[in-house]
């Protein structure tokens, strides 16, 4: 199978900084057919509403877009603003504990990853 960047919650916090119409030009070449998983995005504008969505949450929670009976809790590293990593964490679409978990400590994570990336590496003596 091939699974597009945009069919992964960590794909997607990439494109998290980045305007509508700049998605939506960067994937205008793509091919939405036969890739990704059952729930994939099927076209830009797609990815587009996916993650204005995902934005109003704070996280990405893909369901069955990168595989069959997958799901990604995915939320963007940022620094200045900018998505320079994703962190993502995968469990079974049926496990709510793990989805519910991971939907808090994932963001968590990607928050305090933000917050030392931009800050200046001393160092071992």
């Amino acid at each position: 199978m091939v699974t597009p960047i945009w069919s992964t919650g960590g794909g997607r916090a990439l494109l998290w900084h980045r305007e509508r119409t700049e998605i939506l030009d960067l994937l205008a070449a793509s091919s939405f057919v036969g890739v990704g998983g059952p729930n994939a995005s099927r076209s830009p504008a797609d990815v587009v509403d996916r993650l204005e969505q995902d934005r109003g949450t704070g996280y990405i929670e893909a369901v069955e877009e990168f595989e069959y009976g997958v799901v990604e809790i995915a939320a963007p590293v940022l620094v200045e603003g900018d998505a320079v990593a994703a962190v993502t964490a995968a469990c079974h679409s049926t496990d709510t504990q793990a989805r519910a978990r991971l939907r808090t400590e994932v963001p968590r994570l990607a928050m305090h990853l933000g917050s030392i990336a931009g800050r200046p590496v001393v160092p071992a003596d």
